[in-house]
């Protein structure tokens, strides 16, 4: 059974209708997976926004744990960035994010997206 998760925007200071993270749908102690909203396609672009954001959200979520409002987070930069296919209008996509080093206030994650069915479509480091 899965926790019920606050709508990502009370955890992110990205809003509608900028906000592409639909769902929070699971957090772990170095990550978690988000649902991001597709009603035309995703482009590469559009799927490293996705991956930034659904970072944002969990770290949102952390903090919001410790009684703190959502930090002003900024991805720096994306490497070994990967667009294996676009997902199709409306398919559910799933983005799974994992700390990889922390510096400071600075943090690397991998990001990958998959379609429901387990189809990867996109990977990176941000």
């Amino acid at each position: 059974m899965t926790a019920a998760f606050p709508e990502p925007r009370l955890l992110t200071r990205h809003q509608p209708p900028a906000l592409m993270v639909a769902e929070l749908l699971d957090v772990t102690a170095t990550g978690g997976r988000t649902r991001l909203s597709n009603p035309d396609g995703l482009d590469a672009l559009q799927l490293a926004e996705g991956c930034a954001q659904s970072v944002a959200v969990v770290i949102g979520h952390a903090r919001r744990e410790q009684g703190a409002d959502p930090s002003n987070g900024m991805l720096v930069a994306m490497a070994d960035a990967v667009m294996i296919r676009s997902p199709l209008p409306g398919e559910a996509v799933e983005i799974s994010v994992e700390q990889q080093h922390s510096w400071s206030s600075l943090r690397s994650y991998r990001a990958s997206a998959v379609t429901t069915d387990g189809t990867q479509v996109f990977s990176g480091d941000s």
